[in-house]
């Protein structure tokens, strides 16, 4: 099977694109006067992106960042010559765990993001033992980052793809910022109050985050509510940035089939801003999507257009950090090829349902 040609857009359309996924908040009209193309041509361009499914629109509930604690990558390396019914069996069911929110399987690897309220629910989750423990696994490597020591500049953010040179962070809106202090500086202090609901409000929240799309009307036949009621509660979620909006591109209709994981572990002398010099090097010389660091290790996902490309921004960025002296003790990283594979795109729908313990 060989992967489709990527899509080729006229400069207007790239231009409207870039601002669809910039600023997934703003309607046709604020997006006309941000970027300067008049506005029935950003809502012809949008039907047409939409019609063609280049990109989709996801909720992202601050209930789950909040009430989990534990972020995990997970990477599992196959043995291309144990292929059996039990394999495939064991990744549909690893894949439909609600803990899971992000997931690749290709042939030879399968790249998990799991958000997890503890290190007891992480360690229960039955399927990734099975894996652990299946024959066909050779190797395992697991990252845990606990959310109250670690910070996010970037979580799911597409902008870099859009951009030439990956420029540094001027003007790219971080979908998610965590910036919690040290456990034992401040153990109790979390960066929002708790989000407190209603029934019917949970029910609206859930409702948004399911079908990202619907209008107001749409919800409201839904669930069988007002639409004033709808609409008061979807600003006050807004507002109290208890939901984020991202829509976020097709990839692989973007040429971009290769997803890649860096793991850097930093020299001891913890010196922040060299820290923060090395993640911005990441956002100047990849096309980072997530990035996650504390003041001993960083994670961060990015995508490429194939393999040898993948390689070469690598090989531009530990170039950089060596040349600069900046404090990499170690790097590590892999990659795993997205044509062609099993991918669960960004979900929270099952993780916030377990949350308000609906059935």
């Amino acid at each position: 099977m060989t992967t489709a040609e990527p899509v080729q857009f006229t400069e207007k359309e790239q231009k409207v694109f870039e601002g669809i996924i910039k600023y997934p908040h703003m309607n046709d009209t604020a997006l006309s006067t941000k970027i300067n193309v008049n506005r029935t041509t950003i809502t012809s361009i949008r039907n047409k992106m939409q019609s063609a499914n280049l990109y989709s629109r996801i909720k992202i509930p601050r209930l789950c960042l909040e009430k989990s604690e534990i972020l995990t990558i997970i990477c599992f390396r196959l043995n291309l010559l144990e292929i059996t019914d039990a394999k495939t069996k064991d990744i549909n069911s690893l894949f439909e765990t609600p803990q899971m929110i992000y997931g690749i399987a290709s042939e030879n690897m399968i790249f998990a993001v799991f958000l997890t309220e503890s290190y007891t629910e992480l360690y229960n989750i039955e399927q990734i033992n099975t894996l652990i423990d299946a024959k066909y696994i050779y190797e395992t490597t697991q990252y845990n980052y606990p959310l109250h020591s670690c910070t996010i500049p970037v979580f799911f953010n597409y902008t870099s793809l859009f951009e030439k040179n990956n420029p540094l962070t001027k003007n790219i809106p971080f979908i998610e910022k965590i910036k919690r202090t040290n456990e034992k500086e401040n153990p109790v202090q979390r960066r929002h109050a708790p989000l407190k609901v209603t029934p019917t409000e949970k029910v609206i929240l859930y409702a948004l985050t399911k079908y990202p799309t619907m209008t107001d009307n749409q919800v409201s036949e839904f669930i069988n509510a007002h639409r004033s009621r709808i609409t008061q509660v979807r600003n006050k979620l807004l507002k109290t940035d208890a939901i984020s909006s991202i829509n976020i591109p097709d990839v692989n209709k973007l040429g971009c089939t290769e997803t890649m994981f860096t793991y850097i572990k930093f020299t001891p002398e913890k010196k922040t801003e060299k820290i923060k010099a090395i993640i911005e090097a990441a956002q100047k010389h990849l096309k980072t999507i997530i990035i996650i660091y504390t003041q001993k290790e960083a994670a961060i996902i990015s995508l490429s257009k194939n393999q040898n490309e993948s390689e070469k921004e690598h090989a531009q960025f530990t170039g950089y950090l060596r040349i600069h002296k900046l404090p990499a003790k170690t790097i590590t990283h892999f990659s795993c090829t997205t044509a062609n594979s099993k991918i669960k795109q960004l979900n929270f729908v099952s993780l916030l349902r377990n949350m308000l313990c609906y059935d």
